[in-house]
């Protein structure tokens, strides 16, 4: 009874803008079965209905989102869920990659230091990341990876974090966020 179904649901009871929905890959592609996964079939089929319904949640919030003061300044945008399993690698991944084929210069930063989802798609060796940058050991250009084929970049880390420390203090949160507002 209490549950959220609809965009009339959501601005009423939470009382904010409704930004779209993304649909499955499956369900936009009828009786055909997916080949490939989605965050590289939004490079593959940039002009398929799954990866417009990323170009519509972007442009909702490029458009519609606060106003930034002065010069042109980047966009931080954090992609969030209570539990595991409910698309946030995805989502980020198709979101950042999609965005960054548009001509924006995007950057997408992974978080997530224990499962590393969307680090595991694109750094498969050892290398300075995210651990690195915000310990001072490496710049950002020696923490950053390119995806080719979207022009997206991601710091990311190459493994799980090894000790119980959290790197993401809101002083290094900071740093980080102002360094790359700069270049992205």
């Amino acid at each position: 009874r209490g549950g959220i179904r609809t965009k009339s649901d959501i601005e009423k009871r939470l009382r904010v803008r409704y930004a779209g929905a993304v649909p499955t890959l499956e369900s936009t592609l009828g009786k055909e079965r997916p080949t490939e996964p989605p965050e590289e079939y939004v490079v593959s089929h940039p002009f398929s209905i799954f990866a417009e319904s990323f170009r519509a949640l972007q442009a909702f919030m490029m458009l519609g989102g606060a106003k930034t003061s002065g010069a042109k300044a980047g966009r931080v945008i954090a992609i969030s869920s209570a539990l595991p399993q409910e698309g946030k690698t995805t989502t980020s991944t198709c979101l950042a990659r999609t965005t960054a084929m548009g001509g924006v210069s995007t950057v997408l930063v992974d978080c997530d230091l224990r499962r590393r989802g969307s680090s595991a798609l694109l750094i498969t060796k050892p290398r300075p990341g995210l651990y690195e940058y915000l310990a001072g050991e490496v710049s950002l250009d020696d923490a950053l990876v390119l995806h080719e084929a979207s022009g997206m970049y991601l710091l990311g880390t190459a493994a799980p974090q090894a000790d119980a420390r959290d790197p993401l203090t809101p002083e290094n949160l900071a740093r980080m966020t102002a360094e790359l507002r700069q270049r992205f």
